[in-house]
């Protein structure tokens, strides 16, 4: 019982220094302004993405109706003064014997590029990636991704409506929020897996799952904040509702972009380990902390001259000797690293270290050292 009851101690503390760390992380690479930028460039493109879903749900008429009747609403919320216009030109795209025409789908498919670009640019600042491929490959890279979630969203879309044609009695009541539910999941997925640099699916999935449940849960609270306070917004007069759609967009991609963080915190969570333990917390509670830590007893040696390890040491307790030909060279204490380097310059080590007394040791791989230098560079190398 106590045993169980340890894991889950030990699995919460756990996922709270996960979510911990990914809300600093999200306000140290500056989230509210990437997601600002997000809102505006999702502005801009709602209008051609509208008309790409529409003209692409127009090939059943029946889903294309009830398409047409849930843009209607989200039109006369979002831009009242034209949507009678703007709804006109879905008709005439919806109806079958129209087409967009190749040029139009590729003007509508440029037109969304923008928020594309401004997603990778978030992506890069969260990963640390700070790669810029070629403008023109990015921009082919960008149409066929917004193809790609135009016709993701299409489908989830489609299969909304479809769900509202069956019968009542053959659905669960909690099925009609289940699925859209997972379905929102996957789509999220997919849209952090194309982003993405090289990241373990588990972990954009538990960024997905984050981002979508608390977006699920704010969509509620939203609308409560909003009828106990009807007068929100009305500094800004007739349009109230455009502010109102606005604040919600933005909010939506501050959810978007923290699932990222969730993701990309738990991809370096053992790099942010070693950082807590080089600052001195308590390892009992940080389950990766035993794989990282080696204790060594008196007069024990730790590295050997000539050898090669693909890893460098913290000192976090204790202090060693530094031996070169068998000569005393230095001693070193707490708080210093040990072979950084070999490790550096990938040679074999210049000196035998080993222990005075009781010494515990931090171990830094490569791709832990790249991270901690590029996330935390004054306290690494301070």
């Amino acid at each position: 019982m106590d045993n169980g009851h340890n894991k889950l101690e030990l699995a919460a503390r756990n996922t709270a220094l996960v979510l911990t760390e990914s809300v600093r992380a999200f306000f140290r690479n500056d989230g509210l302004t990437a997601s600002s930028s997000l809102a505006f460039f999702s502005t801009i493109a709602m209008i051609p993405a509208l008309f790409l879903l529409t003209y692409v749900n127009s090939f059943s008429e029946s889903i294309s109706h009830l398409m047409i009747l849930k843009s209607q609403t989200v039109l006369e919320e979002f831009i009242p003064a034209s949507s009678a216009e703007v709804l006109d030109q879905l008709l005439s795209v919806s109806a079958p014997k129209h087409t967009l025409g190749l040029i139009n789908i590729l003007i509508l498919l440029w037109s969304i590029t923008p928020l594309m670009s401004a997603i990778r640019r978030a992506f890069s600042n969260i990963y640390k990636t700070g790669r810029k491929p070629l403008y023109f490959i990015v921009k082919l890279l960008d149409i066929l991704l917004v193809t790609a979630f135009v016709l993701s969203y299409a489908t989830v879309a489609t299969s909304g409506v479809l769900l509202s044609l069956l019968p009542a009695e053959f659905i669960p009541a909690y099925f009609k929020t289940f699925l859209p539910y997972l379905m929102l999941i996957a789509l999220v997925f997919v849209s952090y897996k194309a982003f993405s640099p090289k990241v373990k699916s588990r972990y954009l999935l538990a960024g997905a799952l984050v981002s979508t449940t608390l977006w699920f849960v704010m969509r509620p609270a939203f609308n409560v904040f909003l009828t106990y306070n009807a007068k929100f917004g009305f500094i800004f007069g007739s349009l109230k509702s455009i502010f109102v759609v606005v604040l919600w967009i933005y909010l939506s991609q501050c959810i978007y972009l923290f699932g990222v963080e969730v993701a990309a915190t738990l991809r370096r969570r053992e790099a942010l380990v070693i950082k807590k333990l080089m600052d001195g917390k308590s390892p009992e509670y940080m389950r990766t902390a035993h794989s990282l830590l080696r204790s060594f007893g008196p007069d024990e040696t730790i590295l050997e001259e000539g050898g090669t390890h693909p890893w460098m040491y913290f000192i976090r307790s204790g202090s060693v000797i530094v031996k070169k030909d068998g000569v005393k060279v230095a001693e070193l204490g707490e708080g210093r690293f040990l072979g950084e380097m070999s490790f550096l310059l990938g040679e074999p080590r210049s000196a035998t270290v080993s222990s005075v007394g009781q010494v515990e040791l931090i171990t830094i791989s490569h791709d832990n050292f790249s991270v901690l230098t590029r996330e935390f560079p004054i306290q690494t190398m301070g």
